[in-house]
């Protein structure tokens, strides 16, 4: 389980979506997972325009690799993220059909 506290409170929650549920985040943080630099800055609110650093360095230091660094690998993870969850219910369902 990722430590969310190293964020701005504001991202915690599209950041723990993303993360451990393969939700797409808003359009400021998919920037930043997708390594736009641009579009990270294009969309941010001041208070995440001034905190960037933080936001960028949680992820460097936290955030699981293979996660994040180009569209491609963010739709990629989220995909995984959501096929492993299903796996997850279907073998829970098995077990409990046959408790």
């Amino acid at each position: 389980m990722l430590n969310y506290n190293g964020l701005p409170e504001s991202l915690r929650g599209g950041m723990q979506r993303y993360f451990e549920h393969g939700i797409e985040p808003g359009s400021f943080l998919m920037a930043v997972l997708a390594n736009n630099l641009i579009g990270a800055f294009a969309c941010a609110d001041e208070n995440n325009r001034a905190r960037m650093f933080e936001i960028v360095s949680w992820i460097y230091n936290e955030a699981p690799r293979g996660a994040c660094g180009s569209v491609t690998i963010c739709q990629r993870y989220m995909e995984a993220v959501k096929a492993e969850a299903a796996m997850t219910a279907r073998a829970t369902a098995e077990t409990k059909r046959y408790s």
